[in-house]
């Protein structure tokens, strides 16, 4: 008898850490399976001196909190736990249907396809806000609504994940309008706001929205430092500073109580600084502060996978550095590219060595150099040492290192599309010196090249801000 289709559904807590809060295809994924109904769960999970991943078959997985993952082995067997930090994902398989459909939502919402995801999502959990097909008029179902009686049970997963998903495909939404009645949703799907009473006289029944962190209060599910994360940013995305910086100390101070993961405490730190540079002021020093931090931590820490994540996280900060520093230095030029010249050298992998060889055990200096030779990292520095040639009028380095760019990075659209837009300004330059020098072939060259960063940037990323320049 053939096996049926079994649609399974990988949610992935990466430990790589973000970047840009836009980006939560790392979190989710989606993944069908041959397989049958009777399949065991699975329980994803890295091994904290080796970084490999071992897979846990499991009977049950019988709760998620953010500090550990309960399963048993057989039915009705004894609870077993493992630490939520050490988990890279889990994949459920029952009930099927269900899990079919939240495997669907989460592929929408990896694609970017957020309003799609956000009505499967709301279909499955049932809460939300939705437009009254008789009156037009917008309505809130509570997300609480189908769940069991009772403080200690639990929801079904299913509407758990939902849940969490509207949240994300929401907030993607807010961010793409940076749209400040999207981000207040937000708000409501992750607080416990109060709705109108429904019923009257004695029947008259107290209702509220059933916001996330309410519902899953005390960290009762894995999601909730992504919950917390998104909070902070709605909250600054509604204009609300003084509690979105509260909400992103939260974080920080619930990533080292629980523990968590890492990743979690450089998302409350960098909170700081994310709120200042939505101010229009300087945040440099905070990010440095949160890259001396993590490099402290990188040295007191033994544990060899954990170390990867803190040199990847102490580069992510400097990263962080090293954008404002462009920013800037587009801006003003001068001498400000020079600055960001030196800071981006300093990062580098060989002076990182040489700083730090002498001074890190051999698997924290391996971790932080790891860090550096991250892709995102690249292409910064890659970009900001083209914009330093450029002022220097050293046309051929400049060109050459907004080529790697385009070559090696092309997964990060922002910074190609600012290789492709300076590596056409660099070529156009390198272009008016040779034919001052009446070196015609060498004149034509540089024009061939300069049309053709043109030509890329405006026809593959032409909904880029650098395609309008």
């Amino acid at each position: 008898m053939a096996a049926d289709r079994t649609s399974l559904v990988e949610i992935h807590m990466s430990r790589i850490p973000f970047f840009k809060v836009l980006s939560l295809t790392a979190l989710v994924a989606s993944l069908a399976l041959a397989g049958t109904p009777a399949q065991a769960d699975e329980i994803h999970v890295i091994d904290p001196e080796t970084c490999a991943t071992r897979v846990m078959p499991v009977e049950e997985i019988t709760s998620e909190t953010w500090a550990e993952v309960k399963y048993r082995t057989r039915a009705r067997g004894p609870e077993q736990s493992v630490a939520a930090r050490d988990v890279v994902k889990v994949v459920r398989k029952e009930p099927a249907r269900e899990a079919r459909l939240v495997d669907s939502a989460f592929g929408d919402l990896a694609r970017g396809n957020f309003r799609d995801a956000m009505t499967q999502f709301q279909n499955i959990a049932g809460g939300g806000q939705k437009i009254d097909a008789g009156t037009g008029a917008p309505t809130y179902t509570p997300f609480t609504e189908s769940d069991p009686p009772g403080r200690r049970s639990r929801p079904v997963w299913t509407s758990e994940y939902a849940h969490i998903g509207y949240v994300m495909a929401l907030f993607q939404l807010a961010q793409a309008g940076n749209d400040a009645k999207l981000y207040d949703q937000v708000l409501m799907a992750l607080e416990d706001r109060p709705l109108p009473p429904v019923g009257e006289g004695k029947d008259k029944e107290k209702r509220s929205t059933g916001g996330f962190l309410a519902r899953f209060e005390g960290g009762n599910s894995r999601w909730y430092p992504e919950a917390m994360r998104i909070h902070a940013h709605a909250l600054l995305g509604t204009g609300d500073v003084d509690k979105a910086k509260a909400a992103f100390k939260a974080l920080e101070d619930a990533a080292g109580q629980v523990p968590l993961d890492p990743k979690w405490l450089y998302e409350g730190m960098v909170g700081e600084g994310v709120i200042l540079e939505s101010q229009g002021k300087d945040a440099t020093s905070t990010f440095d502060r949160v890259a001396a931090t993590m490099l402290i931590r990188l040295e007191k820490e033994t544990s060899p996978c954990t170390m990867r994540t803190y040199g990847q996280l102490y580069s992510l900060a400097r990263l962080r550095v090293a954008s404002a520093k462009l920013l800037q230095a587009e801006k003003v030029g001068g001498a400000a590219f020079a600055s960001l010249r030196s800071y981006i050298e300093a990062g580098e992998p060989s002076t990182l060595q040489d700083k730090y060889a002498s001074k890190l055990s051999e698997q924290a200096l391996r971790a932080l150099l790891a860090g550096a030779r991250m892709a995102e990292i690249q292409a910064v520095g890659l970009n900001g040492k083209g914009l330093a040639y450029l002022e220097e009028k050293r046309y051929e380095e400049a060109i050459l290192a907004f080529k790697e760019v385009t070559v090696k990075h092309f997964a990060d659209r922002d910074q190609t599309a600012r290789a492709l837009y300076y590596l056409a300004k660099s070529a156009d330059k390198a272009a008016e010196a040779a034919d001052k020098r009446n070196q015609t072939s060498e004149r034509d060259r540089f024009k061939a090249q300069r049309d053709e960063a043109v030509r890329v940037l405006k026809s593959r990323y032409r909904s880029t801000p650098w395609a309008q320049k």
